[in-house]
Parts: structure tokens; C-alpha cells; sequence
């Protein structure tokens, strides 16, 4: 059996068990359960997760030991992620002791222009592209196509986290917000924020949104607005969610 008639008999295997497969084809808010974030918490280790260099060389998060890390989860049909990076820039230049890594994951709206990642060079090859298309200067680093790395992490599209040296988490949060991060980092967070793992998060500009699903396609813009109505609904039940829990 050829590989692209296994993974296409996995994939039908989860659509039969309820499973989507992780790199999606058409975005659907019903994706994310944006009320629920796996992963590594405050005061937990990190394990030594693997990750890929642009030009496919292996790298573990121990290779960072000694120094700080700030992660952040994107990929480049991301709006949410795309809105940040300017301030991550400026932020990174602010702090060269710490290490800034942008961890591609999968794509969060596919289209007919970039579709579902199915290979690794793809996934390189698509990560390369961001310095010159969203301007980023942070170093990239990419996750392997079944998104271990991502789902150990929580699976959210634009995760963030802060790691001490010893690759203990500092502060995480479900959608990154650069002025917490700038705070988390400078030691003026108040406790009760750095405690907190939600924060609704601020919208992309209609400019950054339109130009970064058109990466994607038609049919990426197409997916977002047939389905913004159910995906407020889920923002607004993780509001709900977390309002009572944190």
C-alpha cells in the first residue's frame, strides 16, 4: 500500500470514529475546543519536546536550557497569529537573553491556494516563507505533520508560553496578548494575571485578517465567514467557562 492510500484510510478511519484528522481541510470552528487548554501548566516541567529546524535538523527545547523561552504557536494563515508579530519583533530585540521561537503548526484556515500540510517539506517550505511575506525575525521552528509537538503543547492555534531556564513554565496563555508578555517577562505582572491561562483575545484589523486567510485562498476567507457566528459562540462560552474556574 502506497503512503497516500494509507493516510487516506487513516483519515477515513477517524472520520468514522468521530476523529478529525489533525491537518484539517476546511476550517470549522467546531475544530477547537476553545474551552479546554491541554498541555503544561504554571510551575510544570516542559518535557524535551523535538522540533524541526527550516531546513529539517532536529532540535529539543533542552538545546534552550539556561536561558528563557517564549513560544508562540502560528502559521501563516493565521490571522490571530499575524496580528502580533510586529510587537513580538520589537519585543525579542528588547530582550536578547531570552529565546523567541515560533513553533509552525498547522494550518488554521486552509484553502485551495495552501492547503492541509502532508508533508514536512511543505511545512518548511511554507515557515521559510514568513520572514519575507509577515516580515518576522523571530527564529521558526516547525513541527513534524501529525502536530505532536502542538498537542502536547494545547492545540490552540496562537498559543503562548514563557519558560524559565529550566524549561519550567512561567505564564501560559491560550491566545498571546505581547503587552502580557512584555509585563511576564520585565517581572511587573501582577500575580493574580500571571496565575490566569484565558484571555479573550484582541481581533486582528480587517487589513491583517482579509490578507492573511487570501494566503489560504477563497475558500479559506469563504470558511471564516460562513463560520464566524459559531465561532464567537465558542469564544464567548470559553469567557463563560473560564470566568468560573480562574
Amino acid at each position: 500500500m502506497n503512503t497516500n492510500t494509507e493516510k487516506a484510510d487513516t483519515d477515513s478511519a477517524k472520520k468514522t470514529a468521530g476523529e478529525s484528522p489533525y491537518n484539517y481541510r476546511r476550517f470549522r470552528p467546531e475544530v477547537y475546543d476553545l474551552a479546554s487548554f491541554d498541555g503544561p501548566t504554571v510551575g510544570q516541567r516542559v518535557e524535551n519536546l523535538e522540533l524541526m529546524t527550516l531546513k529539517g535538523d532536529t532540535v529539543r527545547l533542552s538545546d534552550f536550557d539556561g536561558r528563557p523561552v517564549v513560544i508562540e504557536t502560528g502559521s501563516l494563515t493565521c490571522p490571530m497569529y499575524a496580528k502580533n508579530i510586529g510587537a513580538m519583533n520589537k519585543l525579542a530585540a528588547q530582550h536578547p537573553d531570552v529565546a523567541f521561537v515560533v513553533l509552525y503548526v498547522r494550518e488554521a484556515h486552509p484553502g485551495e491556494r495552501i492547503r492541509p500540510h502532508d508533508s514536512t517539506e511543505t511545512k518548511q517550505h511554507l515557515a521559510r516563507s514568513l520572514r519575507e511575506r509577515l516580515q518576522e525575525r523571530r527564529r521558526v521552528l516547525v513541527d513534524n505533520t501529525e502536530g505532536v509537538t502542538h498537542r502536547a503543547l494545547g492545540s490552540l492555534p496562537n498559543m503562548i508560553y514563557v519558560l524559565d531556564a529550566d524549561r519550567t513554565v512561567r505564564f501560559r496563555a491560550d491566545w498571546n496578548t505581547p503587552a502580557i508578555i512584555e509585563s511576564i517577562l520585565e517581572e511587573t505582572a501582577p500575580v493574580d494575571l500571571v496565575s490566569r491561562e484565558h484571555f479573550p483575545p484582541t481581533k486582528p484589523s480587517p487589513v491583517i485578517a482579509i490578507r492573511t486567510l487570501a494566503y489560504g485562498g477563497f475558500l479559506a476567507i469563504a470558511d471564516f465567514v460562513v463560520g464566524l457566528p459559531a465561532l464567537m459562540r465558542l469564544h464567548r462560552r470559553a469567557d463563560r467557562h473560564y470566568s468560573t474556574s480562574q
